[in-house]
């Protein structure tokens, strides 16, 4: 690495204090993936615990779905609660992407927030965001599952 005496590094950045040192060589600056550079995450016993959800039944459900249209159209109220979810105020102009919701729901067997950005690589914020609609979806797909076969019980008794 060539450094001349003028030249001064600070953050990673470099600052030239004369002309002529234009035409010298750059010093090699650490080139590393953005997420190496991220400082590891701490657990503090701290705060609020991590959510975490159990998500046994829409991955049984929809692990054996090939595609979101098999999805609706085999279950079609999935495609409501999804766009329902989705479209809530997340606290911007456009909704969550529906097809990103019903591809974790079908992949995860479990809904955290740290499973949700371990698979999407989005910031920590998004990922919470994302994780609350996981777990609003599948307690209601649940709740509506259930429903339906209290349906059936019922008039099948009758």
């Amino acid at each position: 690495m060539f450094v001349s005496l003028n030249t001064k590094i600070k953050n990673n950045k470099i600052y030239i204090d004369s002309i002529e040192e234009l035409h010298t060589p750059l010093p090699c600056l650490a080139t590393l993936p953005i997420n190496e550079l991220a400082p590891p995450i701490t657990k503090s016993p701290r705060g609020r615990k991590p959510t975490c959800r159990e998500n046994n039944f829409c991955y049984e459900l929809l692990h054996k779905t090939t595609s979101f249209k098999q999805a609706i159209d085999d279950y079609p109220f999935i495609d409501d609660i999804i766009n329902g979810v989705c479209n809530l105020h997340w606290g911007g102009t456009r909704g969550l992407n529906t097809k990103k919701i019903y591809t974790l729901l079908s992949q995860l067997k479990e809904i955290s927030t740290e499973s949700v950005q371990n698979a999407c690589n989005d910031s920590t914020s998004h990922s919470r965001k994302i994780a609350e609609a996981l777990r609003i979806c599948a307690t209601a797909i649940e709740n509506e599952f259930k429903y339906r076969n209290n349906l059936l019980q019922i008039k099948s008794a009758e």
